[in-house]
């Protein structure tokens, strides 16, 4: 059999496939829907050229590329398009008349049945999964949902335990669209996904097994999941966190990880190895060919055998995107060596990446596709040459592949990290090296105790130890990588910027000239060093931007000057497992490019004041971090003091009478006093700022209460001011007359959440405002909001969705 690896073998698949993404994105920025008779006519004129140009000549090769372009384009508007603005126009009709009725009307109930397509998946205490329509109604009224749902449940049932994937189900909820808020970070205006929203599992019912020939694979990976979970339901803490590990590792089940080690993975450069991917594909593949060898099968039989347990162990994991893109590309490379045909590793990922497109056109918009082909074309394009290089060098040959590897995969993926996550990931040069031998260890070992694992709750407690002392030491080692603070946040690059970067690689990987090669690689590098080098925003000279921050049910509050930045409170969840800062507030930072602060600043210990800026001190330069003065103590106040203290941050503490200068910005405090508050401590011992801005000031009041408001208002402090922070959100329980009166604000802002379960803002606040002649904004209503101060002037500006009268 020859050789089927072939640096020589050509790559005709990749020109086709950038033909399907281009014909992909072509109908994405045409006018939407792309009118069928335009796909038409392409599709007939590409046919028509190949047909009557010469065979082999230069004609026919292009009219093939636009025939696959033409292919791509209507394959996008039929399969993708048309059906998923279908369905956001039939949510969208429902959603009006139901707010028509009743404007406060949080959605629409909706009773659908059913199957799930999608495993499920946890974002703090939220499952998360998808559900293929059958059937669905409102109010009696049938409901046409082409492409689906995404359905959330919330409550502490583990919704699995009901239904779980390719199960048919009976489900009733509440029907949204996703809140308008700022700009989209897609340079596309991709439609949007209905989210069906359930209370708890209870409004979940199954109505029947998984159907299909796969339907045995999927009732055999839940019953290992129950198995494992059953075996080991009496273990301690540290050992189902273990087990955790392994289900996400062999079994892509990730609900189970703890919110700690999923950061801990994800701050540490290697989130791909607890997200299941194609390193466990290509380390199990791996494994299987090793143990053949040894048993003396001949390279035919491997191969077959290796082929087979891939496919299935791609369908036990879930069918996971990631991992089916990594089991198609080792299939094509098997195959081929089975039919004794040689190829290259660009044909190989030319051609997966055609069939997946083809099969699925939103692949092509998917962070996951791009992250997964990015990094296979940097191992073969720059990083077997690196790894050649070192081992010339004299390093191990080990220690060469894993760096070279490393430093391939990187550069390649560096261009979506830095646009999509907003991170340089230096951390995770230092950390793959060691942390993917040391998971494959993990991953080894947990495939061997697998059968003692599920025999019974004895034998599992005794095989989970290795697991549990590789886990411990995985996550010793990342910790350890932690203190090295070896991530940087990069404000959000411009889309342009970013792509071609990220072509100029492609270019570099592909070009047979060193010239070529080396003038790619110089360019790339150039566009890549101004994204990372970009500076944090500032504004103009004279004029400063107090920027409202929606961040949901809370408060968060972005002063720019000319000199710098301060941060005021964070927003926040809480619920603990719920990483809101880094899934949230560090984006939205990104984007206005404030990702370096002259002050951090917690108005009072609440989870929706306090828990966003966890990530910011964690993650972000920070120079000072101030809070109020006697704070009470909480678990909230806790988690601050310990991260400011991780990054070796000192607190300054302050109150009524004192000031500091942050930005070139003049702080006042004017509360809290040195007395206490016999209820709701807290709020009451809020920080109150009065900061001067461009002729003009501000007060910043926290979450203050009458009690509070009573206690300024007889202290005799200045408290006039133009821009009130309306206190505690608007709640009915602050905002009294007397306080309102002294401050005497023009303008009023509010941090609220849509639609909030606590009655934010009281309309007995908003009347007051209203009657003293306050001009007041609300996040819930007017987005992130923004004043500009300048030349004693102030201009409001509202986000583009606002400004367009998005609903």
């Amino acid at each position: 059999m020859r050789a089927s690896w072939s640096r020589n073998a050509g790559a005709p698949s990749l020109p086709l496939a950038g033909a399907m993404a281009a014909g992909i994105l072509a109908a994405v920025v045409s006018a939407v829907p792309p009118g069928r008779a335009l796909g038409t006519a392409l599709i007939l004129a590409a046919a028509a050229g190949i047909a009557l140009a010469k065979r082999g000549s230069g004609v026919r090769a292009l009219g093939g590329l636009a025939l696959v372009a033409s292919l791509g384009f209507w394959n996008a508007r039929e399969r993708f398009l048309l059906p998923a603005f279908r369905t956001v126009e039939e949510v969208r009709e429902c959603l009006v008349a139901a707010r028509a009725g009743d404007p406060a009307a949080d959605g629409v109930v909706l009773e659908a049945t059913g199957r799930l397509d999608a495993p499920w998946t946890s974002s703090g205490s939220l499952r998360r999964t998808r559900l293929a329509v059958e059937s669905a109604r409102v109010n009696g009224r049938p409901l046409r949902l082409e492409t689906g749902l995404a359905v959330t449940v919330a409550g502490d049932e583990d919704p699995s335990l009901v239904a779980e994937l390719g199960e048919r189900v009976r489900i009733r909820g509440v029907l949204r669209l996703p809140e308008t808020g700022g700009p989209s970070r897609s340079p596309f205006d991709l439609p949007v996904e209905a989210r069906l929203a359930l209370k708890s599992a209870a409004q979940m019912e199954r109505i029947g097994p998984p159907r299909g020939p796969l339907a045995p694979v999927v009732i055999a990976h839940a019953a290992v999941k129950r198995r494992l979970r059953f075996n080991l339901a009496a273990a301690e803490p540290e050992a189902r966190g273990a087990l955790a590990l392994l289900l996400a590792l062999v079994m892509g089940e990730t609900q189970d990880l703890p919110g700690s080690t999923v950061s801990a993975f994800r701050d540490g450069g290697v989130a791909h190895i607890v997200a299941i991917s194609g390193l466990q594909v290509g380390l199990v593949a791996g494994l299987l060919g090793f143990f053949a060898r040894r048993l003396g099968a001949s390279l035919r039989a491997r191969d077959a055998l290796v082929l087979v347990a891939t496919a299935l162990f791609a369908l036990f994991a879930g069918g996971r995107p990631p991992v089916v893109r990594a089991a198609l590309m080792i299939g094509l490379y098997l195959l081929a060596r089975l039919l004794g045909r040689p190829t290259s590793a660009a044909h190989v990922l030319g051609f997966a990446a055609l069939v997946l497109l083809a099969a699925d056109p939103s692949n092509l918009f998917d962070v996951g596709f791009l992250l997964t082909f990015a990094a296979v074309f940097g191992l073969a394009a720059f990083g077997v040459p690196a790894a050649r290089a070192l081992r010339r060098a004299g390093l191990p040959g080990l220690v060469a592949d894993a760096v070279g590897a490393t430093a391939g995969a990187e550069l390649a993926v560096l261009p979506v990290q830095l646009f999509v996550f907003n991170v340089l990931p230096v951390v995770a040069l230092l950390s793959n090296p060691f942390v993917v031998p040391l998971s494959s260890l993990f991953l080894f070992a947990g495939l061997l105790l697998l059968p003692l694992l599920l025999l019974s709750p004895a034998a599992a407690s005794l095989a989970i130890l290795p697991l549990r002392f590789l886990s411990d030491t995985l996550l010793a080692l990342l910790a350890a990588l932690d203190r090295l603070h070896a991530v940087r946040i990069v404000p959000t690059p411009a889309f342009a910027l970013a792509a071609a970067a990220g072509m100029l690689l492609v270019a570099a990987g592909l070009a047979r000239r060193p010239a070529v090669r080396r003038c790619s690689l110089l360019a790339a590098a150039a566009a890549a060093l101004a994204i990372v080098l970009a500076p944090p925003v500032v504004s103009a000279r004279d004029t400063v931007r107090l920027q409202a921050l929606d961040v949901g049910q809370g408060d968060a509050w972005l002063l720019i000057s000319p000199r710098g930045r301060v941060l005021v409170d964070g927003g926040g969840s809480p619920d603990r497992e719920y990483d809101f800062g880094r899934l949230r507030l560090l984006p939205r930072l990104a984007d206005l490019g404030a990702v370096a602060f002259d002050a951090v600043v917690l108005t009072h210990p609440h989870p929706d004041h306090a828990r966003g800026l966890l990530a910011v001190l964690a993650s972000l330069p920070v120079d000072r971090v101030v809070l109020p003065r006697g704070a009470p103590r909480n678990v909230f106040l806790d988690e601050f003091e310990e991260a400011a203290a991780r990054r070796g941050l000192t607190l300054e503490r302050l109150g009524a009478g004192q000031r500091f200068t942050a930005a070139g910005l003049s702080f006042d405090v004017l509360h809290p006093g040195d007395g206490g508050y016999p209820r709701a401590r807290e709020n009451n011992g809020s920080l109150v700022l009065s900061v001067a801005l461009a002729g003009r000031t501000a007060i910043l009041t926290g979450d203050i209460e009458r009690l509070a408001e009573s206690d300024l208002v007889a202290s005799g402090r200045t408290l006039a001011a133009d821009v009130l922070k309306v206190p505690h959100h608007g709640s009915r329980t602050s905002t009294a007359a007397a306080f309102l009166s002294r401050v005497s604000p023009r303008v009023g802002l509010i941090g609220v959440g849509r639609r909030n379960h606590f009655g934010h803002p009281a309309p007995e606040v908003l009347e007051r405002l209203g009657a003293a002649g306050v001009r007041t904004f609300r996040t819930d209503r007017d987005g992130e909001i923004a004043l500009v101060f300048s030349g004693s002037h102030i201009w409001p500006v509202f986000p583009e969705s606002v400004a367009r009268g998005v609903p």
